[in-house]
């Protein structure tokens, strides 16, 4: 573990925060205790936590996952595909951490579709270089399947992050 970085997430009026990392092997993943997610009131608690333990805090600043802000943008027609596609990769680190499975980790065509077109949709400069802006629609299906995942990510993140 090279370093350690600060994600914090905030449902309702509460935020708790907790440190995320990536393995030797590339797998992302939250630091747990006792096979729970370590989460913590204050960024002044996770300092005392990587100091107590010689953890390396990366220097990053905190990124955060705001809950109220995803389940109002999944519900809109337009939606932000970044923030979206952020808070689907985060899921996924928690699923892996909790040791169980994630809609969104599912190896179907549906699935896959639907996030590579999140993905491109993100138009991630270093990605898109000089190509227009990609602007998806989106149809029935593919909008409930994201609503699913979505949702589904927000209950997981509530039950192993707000517990």
């Amino acid at each position: 573990m090279d370093e350690v970085y600060i994600v914090s997430f905030e449902l309702e009026d509460r935020e708790v925060f907790c440190l995320w990392y990536s393995d030797e092997k590339g797998k992302d993943s939250l630091l747990k205790d006792n096979n729970r997610i370590l989460t913590f009131n204050s960024v002044e608690h996770i300092n005392a936590y990587c100091i107590k333990n010689a953890l390396p805090l990366s220097k990053n600043p905190t990124h955060k996952y705001n809950l109220n802000y995803i389940i109002l943008e999944i519900e809109n027609p337009v939606f932000s595909a970044d923030k979206i596609l952020d808070f689907w990769n985060i899921v996924e680190d928690i699923s892996r951490t909790a040791g169980i499975e994630f809609c969104g980790n599912f190896l179907t065509d549906e699935v896959n579709n639907l996030y590579d077109k999140l993905f491109f949709a993100s138009n991630i400069p270093a990605i898109r270089g000089n190509d227009p802006e990609y602007i998806p629609t989106w149809d029935a299906t593919e909008r409930e399947l994201l609503m699913n995942i979505v949702h589904k990510g927000v209950l997981m993140t509530k039950e192993f992050v707000f517990y």
